[in-house]
């Protein structure tokens, strides 16, 4: 019997027949690039790429459902997660031709039903095996080979990061840029996009701007007030109520009142973030707690100039300990104790070390090469010393991406040989680009 993990197995692997689809209004569509499937909340895939038969490029999100009116059973109508969806595709179609969207528009509803009609479901390959070749293309390699390669990679996507850095140089404030960055960061694949656009909302100079001359402590609140308040996550904002004990009531009071007394234009609205399965120490009402203290305590000279400093620390490794330490956030107050407003949890660090060290690779490293690349300026050590510096930077903490990486390249070792930063940069670069093989030469 069909199931929609079917549907999603074809769609997938370009197995639907013709490699294209017509909706319910009649129009062809071509299935130009599947996406890529989606593990969390929200769309099945997502940034597919269709083409008209006019040659229009469709990009955005692909749900499945084996019947059409599974849309709103599942409340996909209500749910702005599914707001870019631009292909609903069903087996049946049970008379329904679009799926409307939250927020509004539509998205065609296509129904696969003729198309694969005596098709067995269960003749559908399974998931294709990964190997090191499908990543490297000449076996066997020695381990050295392989690092080499993946230096090559790690390479590729430090500067590919670099350049978005040099057009963002070009279009924003250098604070901006940086600040936007480490915001994109703290957001993690999952909130990156809301992290960012909470950032575009609130610029560096407007923060700074609103705790002028205030004590440190008043400032802390403000900002945390107008980082929450913007981003939709006050507890008078979210769809739920809360449960609230006197602690919780008293700073979710103090924040509201603040955010209350601003005009600062309308807030996103919660169901922007993704807080389905999101650990504790990562939910973004916590990460906005850490960046808090990293405004306040950079607001007179800017995060920009410490970081810059820290990189003209001489010798050994203490450039890369200033750089970290600039990024930790240590604090004994609410949010040290809180994942969320009345959610409890073990005392740890705002921002930890580990993510410090995250953010240095994939943010301020690639920004000080393109700071450097753009400037003459003397705060600047110059791009290449940065990207020796990556070189030798070591390796942050690893992930869900770079743990099946170690296992496919460097099979059957408890401890793979990946020291660096850039060569665990180079794991998620070839995992990013698996349909290209990389060489280790050339």
């Amino acid at each position: 019997a069909w199931k929609e993990v079917h549907l999603a197995q074809l769609w997938r692997l370009r197995g639907i027949p013709t490699g294209r689809v017509v909706t319910q209004n009649g129009d062809e569509l071509r299935i130009v690039y599947p996406g890529w499937q989606n593990s969390d909340e929200g769309p099945d895939f997502q940034g597919a790429v269709l083409a008209t038969a006019e040659g229009t490029l469709l990009k955005g999100d692909v749900e499945f459902h084996l019947r059409a009116l599974d849309w709103y059973a599942h409340g996909h109508h209500r749910n702005r997660l599914y707001s870019g969806v631009v292909l609903h595709l069903v087996l049946w179609d049970q008379g329904e031709r679009e799926a409307p969207l939250c927020g509004g528009g539509a998205a065609p509803v296509a129904s696969l039903a003729a198309q694969l009609e005596g098709l067995d479901p269960e003749g559908i390959p399974g998931e294709e095996p990964i190997s090191a070749e499908s990543y490297l293309g000449k076996l066997p390699l020695s381990d050295e080979e392989t690092l080499t390669a993946l230096d090559k990679a790690g390479e590729a996507r430090f500067l590919a990061r670099g350049a978005h850095f040099q057009r963002e140089l070009g279009l924003h404030p250098p604070q901006d840029v940086l600040y936007r960055g480490l915001m994109g960061s703290l957001g993690y694949s999952r909130n990156e996009g809301p992290f960012v656009e909470l950032a575009g909302r609130l610029p560096w100079e407007t923060l700074v701007g609103a705790i002028r001359n205030k004590p440190f402590g008043a400032a802390v609140i403000w900002l945390q007030a107008l980082f929450l308040g913007m981003a939709g996550l006050l507890p008078s904002q979210r769809r739920r109520s809360l449960h609230l004990l006197p602690e919780d009531l008293t700073i979710a009071l103090e924040l509201e009142d603040i955010w209350s007394s601003l005009c600062l234009g309308e807030a996103m609205k919660e169901e922007q973030w993704r807080l389905f399965r999101v650990r504790p120490g990562n939910h973004p009402a916590r990460r906005l707690a850490g960046m808090s203290y990293l405004v306040e305590r950079n607001r007179g000279d800017g995060l920009m100039e410490r970081l810059l400093l820290a990189l003209h620390a001489g010798g050994g490794s203490s450039p890369r300990w200033k750089l970290e330490e600039a990024l930790v956030v240590e604090d004994n107050g609410y949010w040290t104790r809180h994942w969320d407003f009345g959610r409890g949890m073990r005392p740890s660090a705002l921002i930890g070390r580990a993510r410090a060290r995250e953010m240095v690779v994939n943010v301020v490293l690639p920004f000080t090469w393109a700071w450097g690349m753009v400037t003459e300026e003397s705060r600047c050590i110059g791009a290449e010393k940065v990207l020796e510096l990556y070189h030798t930077y070591p390796a942050p903490e690893p992930n869900r991406i770079t743990r099946e990486m170690h296992r496919h390249l460097f099979p059957g070792e408890e401890h793979p040989p990946v020291a660096t930063a850039c060569q665990q940069q180079g794991l998620i670069h070839l995992y990013k680009t698996r349909g290209a093989r990389l060489s280790i030469t050339g």
